[in-house]
Formats: C-alpha cells, sequence, structure tokens
C-alpha cells in the first residue's frame, strides 16, 4: 500500500481496507495504528504534529493511537481476519492512555469494549462537552478535544438530511417563515440562487420550484437554512446539549447583565453602550477573528442598509450603530472568503444569528467553520426601505435623509438630526411597513448567538447584554479582564429584563402551525395565555 505525502493541518489520506483489518504506515508526523471497525472506508487526516483524525464509511467511526515515531518506517499493510483486534496500548504519554486503560483492572484494552466507551463518552452528545465520565477519566482537555473530533466524524441525522430546494421553497420560501436570511445563498456550490425582494429565488429557467442540482442530491440550501423544519431543537442541542422549555421565553443563557464599552470611541459611534463595536475592534486587535460581517448605509440609497465585510478598527466604527432597514449581513461571507477570511465574527439579527447554528448542526462545514464569532441584536422586526425612509421619514415626517444622523427604536421611532433634534413617530403606527419576512418569526432575543445585544436598558449608554453559550461565556470573561468593557448586574434593571420577556414572547406567538411543528418547545399560544 503506498500513502500519499501527508502535510501537517492539511492533508488527507485516503485508504481502503477490508472490515477489521489493521493498517499501520509511517506519515512524515507520526507514526499511526488505525483501528477500523465494521468499516470498509477510513479517511485518515493530519491535524496536526503528533495527531491524525480518523473517520468511517458509516456511522461507527474508527479510531486513532498516536504513538511515538519509530525508529525504523513501516508502510505494510497487514490484513487481521478476526473482527476483534488487539490493539497494543500507547506509553502512558499518549492523550488516549487513560481511554485504553480499564478503569477497574488498570490494564490494556484487547477488545471493542473501550471502543464502545470512546464513542460513548467521547462523544459530545450533541451538547458540545464529553459526558462528566470521559472528563474524569481523561481529563477535561482531553475529553474535549477528542470529543469534538468524534462529533465532526460522527455526524447525527438532521431533519434537512435528503431534503433539497424544491423543499426548502415551499415549507419556507411560500409559507411565509422566510426571514431572508441569505444562508442558503451562501451556501449553494451551484450558484443558482439569487436575492429578490428580501427572498431567495431560483435562477435557472425550470421553474421557481425545480434545481437539477437537487434532483441529482445536492441539499446544502436546506441544510443551512435556519428555518427549515426541526432547526430549532437541533440547533438548542447543538449549542447547550438540551431544547427550551416553554418557560425559556429568551432561550437559553448563563448570564445577563448590563454593559457598556470603555473605549471613548465605540461610546460615540456605537448603538447604546457600543460593546458590540468595542468587541470587534478587541478581537481584531488580538487576532482572534479576521473581519467581521455587519451592514453598512447603502451608496446607493439613503439610509438603506446592505452587508459589507470590515476588517479594522476604522471599518467597525464606521459601520456602527442600529439600521432598520433589513440587511442581509450572511451574504458578506461570500466577500469574506474571497479576502481569504477564516475567522470572522457574524453580528446580525436574531434571525441571523441562528445561522451559524444551523450550519454547524447540518454541517455545512465550508461556511460554518468561517465563523468564530456570533453576535446577535435583539429584534422583534424591520421595516421595508419604501415605508420607513420614504413614507414615514419624508412624506409623513418631512424630513430630509441627508439630514439625518442617526435612527434607533425605543418604544417608538427616534429620528436624530444634524442639529440635534429628536423627532418621533409611533411604532403602533408604524407596523404596516413591517417587512413580509418579520411577520413569522420567532425569536426576538437572537437566541442562538454566543452573546445577545440589545438596547432595552433603562438608562441610556447601557447596552442588554445575554451571554449564551460556553464560548460567549469566555469571549466575554476575557474582554472583561482587559478592560475592553465594563458591566454590572442585569438585576440593576428588572424593567428591561421584563420587557425583553414580553418582546420574546410575542415574538413566540408569531410561528404558528407548520406540519413540522413548533420551532422547539414553544410557549403557550397567547390566545390561551393572556
Amino acid at each position: 500500500m503506498q500513502w500519499k505525502p501527508v502535510d501537517a493541518d492539511t492533508s488527507t489520506v485516503t485508504v481502503t481496507v477490508a472490515p477489521g483489518s489493521t493498517v499501520s504506515s509511517t506519515l512524515p508526523s507520526s507514526s499511526v495504528n488505525v483501528w477500523v471497525v465494521l468499516s470498509s472506508f477510513v479517511t485518515v487526516t493530519s491535524v496536526g504534529p503528533d495527531t491524525v483524525i480518523v473517520s468511517g464509511s458509516n456511522a461507527n467511526p474508527a479510531i486513532v493511537m498516536v504513538v511515538p515515531p519509530p525508529l525504523e518506517p513501516v508502510s505494510a499493510v497487514v490484513p487481521v481476519a478476526p473482527p476483534v483486534v488487539s490493539v497494543v496500548p500507547p506509553p502512558s504519554s499518549s492523550l488516549l492512555h487513560a481511554a485504553t486503560t480499564s478503569e477497574s483492572t488498570k490494564s490494556p484494552a484487547t477488545s471493542r469494549t473501550h471502543l464502545a466507551f470512546l464513542i460513548l463518552h467521547l462523544r459530545r452528545r450533541t451538547s458540545g462537552h464529553p459526558s462528566p465520565r470521559a472528563r474524569k477519566t481523561l481529563g477535561p482537555m482531553t475529553a474535549e478535544v477528542f470529543g469534538r473530533l468524534l462529533l465532526y466524524f460522527a455526524r447525527m441525522p438532521t431533519s434537512a438530511d435528503k431534503t433539497q430546494w424544491r423543499d426548502l421553497y415551499h415549507e419556507v420560501v411560500l409559507t411565509g417563515l422566510c426571514t431572508g436570511c441569505t444562508a442558503c445563498i451562501v451556501a449553494c456550490p451551484f450558484h443558482v440562487l439569487g436575492y429578490e425582494d428580501d427572498e431567495p429565488v431560483q435562477l435557472q429557467e425550470d421553474g421557481p420550484d425545480a434545481c437539477v442540482h437537487g434532483d441529482r442530491g445536492c441539499s446544502l440550501c436546506t441544510l443551512a437554512c435556519p428555518r427549515f423544519r426541526e432547526w430549532e431543537s437541533e440547533i438548542d442541542q447543538l449549542l447547550f446539549g438540551q431544547t427550551r422549555k416553554p418557560e425559556d421565553v429568551i432561550g437559553l443563557y448563563q448570564d445577563i447583565v448590563l454593559a457598556r464599552a470603555t473605549m471613548p470611541e465605540a461610546l460615540m459611534q456605537g448603538q447604546d453602550g457600543g460593546v458590540v463595536s468595542a468587541l470587534l475592534i478587541w478581537g481584531l486587535r488580538t487576532g482572534e477573528i479576521d473581519g467581521a460581517l455587519t451592514s453598512k448605509l447603502s451608496d446607493e440609497r439613503e439610509w438603506d442598509a446592505e452587508p459589507t465585510v470590515v476588517t479594522d478598527a476604522e471599518g467597525v466604527l464606521a459601520t456602527a450603530g442600529s439600521r432598520y432597514t433589513y440587511s442581509a449581513n450572511p451574504l458578506a461571507l461570500i466577500k469574506a472568503a474571497e479576502l481569504g477570511l477564516s475567522k470572522v465574527a457574524l453580528v446580525g439579527m436574531s434571525c441571523q444569528a441562528s445561522v451559524t447554528g444551523s450550519m454547524t448542526a447540518r454541517r455545512v462545514n465550508k461556511w460554518a467553520k468561517k465563523i468564530n464569532w456570533t453576535f446577535g441584536l435583539l429584534c422583534s422586526k424591520s421595516f421595508t426601505y419604501d415605508g420607513l425612509m420614504i413614507e414615514i421619514a419624508q412624506n409623513r415626517l418631512g424630513l430630509e435623509l441627508d439630514d439625518l444622523v442617526r435612527v434607533n427604536v425605543k418604544g417608538q421611532l427616534l429620528f436624530y438630526t444634524k442639529d440635534g433634534e429628536e423627532v418621533t413617530y409611533s411604532l403602533k403606527q408604524a407596523h404596516e411597513f413591517t417587512r413580509p419576512g418579520c411577520l413569522r418569526c420567532p425569536d426576538f432575543a437572537a437566541e442562538h448567538a454566543d452573546i445577545s445585544f440589545g438596547g432595552l436598558g433603562q438608562s441610556d449608554g447601557w447596552t442588554l447584554t445575554i451571554i449564551r453559550t460556553d464560548k460567549g461565556r469566555d469571549l466575554w470573561d476575557r474582554a472583561v479582564a482587559d478592560g475592553v468593557v465594563e458591566w454590572r448586574p442585569g438585576s440593576e434593571d428588572p424593567a428591561a429584563i421584563s420587557l425583553m420577556s414580553k418582546l420574546a414572547a410575542k415574538s413566540r406567538s408569531r410561528w404558528g402551525e407548520t406540519p413540522w411543528g413548533s420551532p422547539g418547545e414553544m410557549p403557550e399560544p397567547a390566545s390561551e395565555s393572556t
């Protein structure tokens, strides 16, 4: 058997073996024993100087034992007839030493018993974390690393498997569930989906619901969609290890705080407390992100919003602040890829904050892996451009668009002009101009973001901040330690939290009945609870 050269981090070596066979080979970075169980095809990927990843062709992943390089290279393929293969235990310095040693006897594992242990306890149980037993046996860091590897290769089935554009068109677009987030357009590898009137459209000439690539098995558009079938429960399981309960009106989270930036520039340019801008600038400076997907004011229509990519502090500050017409920020992923960016922050409204989770849960990996942080903005609705900026601002309020400097929503529409004037308009009267894609959105609180942000605080200059995921908790704690933001407990502003819960419950009542039921677990319908 001839092995292809392997470069650490990127290369993949493919080899076909009989079920139960053991393959040994010398790679440039390490020597590995591959234990293949019930699999006739295996892929070996070198991901570091001492580690390779192994996956099988079916749901039973192979396990790799990492050992020090031998004195002489070994390149033979040795078939082994019995399905149970004796495994030579790695040395005590190996990461897998504990996993291949019996807890009760402390003796080397010699059967598939310990393969079962690895799969059952290292597997992150769709929650994002290994079991407590795995953490105790292997140590927390080792368990986490191998748990992520096993989850990556042992893909769990999803409700979007074996579906295609025709299903997405009839179940999401035609029913009004589509928010226009553009995840499907980004994920389409054949570039046959366009974007018109805040909705995806088929560019081929065979009909609005026809896709020749879907007929041939492509399902990437449905896999990416954060409104397709059981989207919410699948993302909840991925991020939190459980689905939301009816009482989790604002979604699952770890903490709620009131925060503001310590940078004067972020406070001046940003919305409310300038926290999102401060975190993005910090992330770019430290190298944790190499760009941010956000929105900017359009060059073609005054005060319209459009997606963009920023890569420095100046760009972050130039695009700071909220716009209340819709910008499909995930669409900027395409531009980010063209720029060679690989770890961006996605800043988007609640519907867009679910894009990272849907792509990750359903393994649209080409795009999911490019998003390192997901920041969600609390959002009850956005407005059509013609309704907000032409009919309300110009026709009803008599404002000139080039005189505006900021637009905000705090119980009513607020327009601020260059001369310092604040002009208000009733939100209730503005409802007729709600963008159609918002009418059935059930998520006010950006429930699938790493951190969610909103301007509901009852005191100016503070951002209501909801820390949700483990990643969000980690980056928040480090940002606080670095002096990027300051905070105080959310309990100091109970009115803001109460208002968030009220608005979230109202949004939940929008979803209604679908052939696939509710998105996760819902509160009681509004008609029965009020």
